[in-house]
Parts: structure tokens; sequence; C-alpha cells
């Protein structure tokens, strides 16, 4: 069975490789995607993925820019500690109060 190590080490090297003082942050989407008869066409990193991407690139000081698309995702990847949300405000979802508090106040 893969480990968590296993599946994020192949992302490990190109992310340090793109790091070379080029860029200052990056944007992952964590969002999954499913057609009108509920089959997943589009499917979502797992959470543990988001994490250990948020934490190599906290290693280099980089801000992590999520896109999401519902208020369990946006919940989800201000827990994993990333910077931003890109998109979490869409079709009537609304950023709570307690979502916006532990993203720009408990950082």
């Amino acid at each position: 069975m893969p480990t968590l190590r296993s599946f994020v080490a192949p992302f490990r090297q190109p992310l340090i490789q793109t790091l070379g003082g080029t860029v200052d942050g990056i944007k992952v989407v964590y969002q999954g995607h499913t057609n009108e008869h509920g089959e997943v066409i589009l499917p979502r990193i797992s959470i543990e993925t988001l994490q250990a991407i948020t934490a190599e690139a906290r290693k280099f000081g980089l801000w992590v820019a999520v896109h999401t698309g519902s208020p369990e995702e946006t919940n989800e990847a201000i827990k994993a500690g990333i910077t931003t949300i890109e998109h979490g405000v869409r079709h009537g979802n609304i950023i709570g109060s307690d979502m916006f508090y532990a993203l720009v106040v408990v950082r």
C-alpha cells in the first residue's frame, strides 16, 4: 500500500526546482467535480496531499493559494495551513466569519 510519503515524493523535486527564486507562491486546486449523474470527472487531491504541499511550500517561504468550491473544502484548506483562498465564494457559497477569522486572525 502506498504511503503519503511515497505519494508526495514525486512532487518534491519538481517543486524544489521551480522554487529557484523565481516564484513567490503556488496555487493548488483543492476541488473535485462530478457530472450530472454524480460521477466523479475531476477527483480532488487528498487533504494529506494538500497538507504536504503546504508544508513544503512553507519551508521555502512561499504563500499557498488554494482554489476551492465549497465551504467544506475552504474550511479543510484553512486547517491545512494555506495562505489564501481562490474562488471559495461561488454558487451562493459564502465564507463565514468563523472561516474568515481562522484564515486571517489565527495565522
